[in-house]
C-alpha cells in the first residue's frame, strides 16, 4: 500500500521555490516592459504637443506603429508632420495665433449712460432702475 501522507521533501520545496522565483522574475520583466512602453508613449505625446498636433492619440499611434524605438523622436515627429500634415495645425494658422482674433467690443462711452451709472453707484434705487432701463435700451 503506497504511503500518501508523505511530507514534502527538501527537493520538492527547492523546486517550488525556484519556480516561484522564476515566475516573479518574469512578472517583474513584463511590468518593466509595460512601464517602458508607457514612458515612451508619454515622451511621444509631449513631442507631438510641442509640434502642435491636432489629434495627439492618432499621431502617437502612427508613430508607435512604424517606430522601432531606436530613432530620434524629434526626427520621427518631423517626418510624420511632413507625411501626414492633417494631424497638425497648419503653419500659417500657428504663426497667426492670437494676432488675428477678432477685437473685443469697444467699451460703451455713451455720456448719458456714464452719468446714469455714476448716479446708480451712489445707491439711489430710482437712479439704478433708470440706469438699467437705459442700458437695456442701448443694447
Amino acid at each position: 500500500m503506497p504511503d500518501n501522507d508523505r511530507s514534502p521533501s527538501a527537493a520538492d520545496t527547492t523546486t517550488d521555490g525556484e519556480g516561484l522565483a522564476q515566475r516573479l522574475i518574469e512578472q517583474v520583466a513584463a511590468l518593466q516592459q509595460r512601464i517602458d512602453k508607457a514612458e515612451r508613449r508619454i515622451r511621444i505625446e509631449r513631442a507631438l504637443a510641442d509640434a502642435q498636433a491636432t489629434d495627439i492619440p492618432a499621431a502617437a499611434d502612427e508613430i508607435e506603429q512604424g517606430d522601432t524605438g531606436a530613432g530620434d523622436l524629434a526626427a520621427v515627429v518631423r517626418t510624420l508632420k511632413r507625411t501626414k500634415p492633417g494631424l497638425f495645425v497648419p503653419h500659417a494658422t500657428a504663426a497667426r495665433g492670437a494676432a488675428e482674433l477678432p477685437a473685443a467690443d469697444p467699451p460703451r462711452t455713451d455720456p448719458h449712460l456714464m452719468v446714469l451709472r455714476e448716479k446708480a453707484a451712489k445707491g439711489d434705487r430710482a437712479s439704478l432702475l433708470l440706469y438699467l432701463r437705459a442700458r437695456r435700451s442701448k443694447a
